[in-house]
C-alpha cells in the first residue's frame, strides 16, 4: 500500500493517507457551480459532482477514467462557454 501513499498503523486494518492537494478558490468556484445546478435541478449534476469527486461513483455505476475526463472538459467548456456569454451581455 506504501505505492499509494498509505501508511500502515499498528492496526493492520487502519491505514494513515496523504491529503490530496488542491486550489482552494478553485474547489470554491466548482462548489458554487454545484449549488447553482442543484437548484437549476440540472441533468449533469452527477458529472458536475464526477469532475470535482474523481472516487466519486453513482450507485451502481463505476465509469471508465476516460468517460470522467470527457464528462469533465464538456463541463468545463460549456461553463466557460457561459461564463463568456454572461460577460459578453454584461451580466
Amino acid at each position: 500500500m506504501s505505492e499509494e501513499g498509505l501508511a500502515q498503523t499498528e492496526n493492520k486494518k487502519i491505514f494513515i493517507g496523504k491529503p490530496v492537494e488542491f486550489s482552494v478558490p478553485e474547489f470554491l468556484d466548482k462548489l458554487k457551480d454545484l449549488v447553482q445546478a442543484s437548484y437549476n435541478n440540472d441533468p449533469d449534476i452527477v458529472a458536475k459532482v464526477e469532475t470535482m469527486f474523481p472516487t466519486f461513483h453513482p450507485t451502481g455505476k463505476h465509469p471508465k477514467e476516460a468517460e470522467i475526463n470527457k464528462r469533465a472538459k464538456e463541463t468545463i467548456a460549456r461553463k466557460k462557454a457561459e461564463r463568456e456569454r454572461r460577460e459578453a451581455e454584461g451580466e
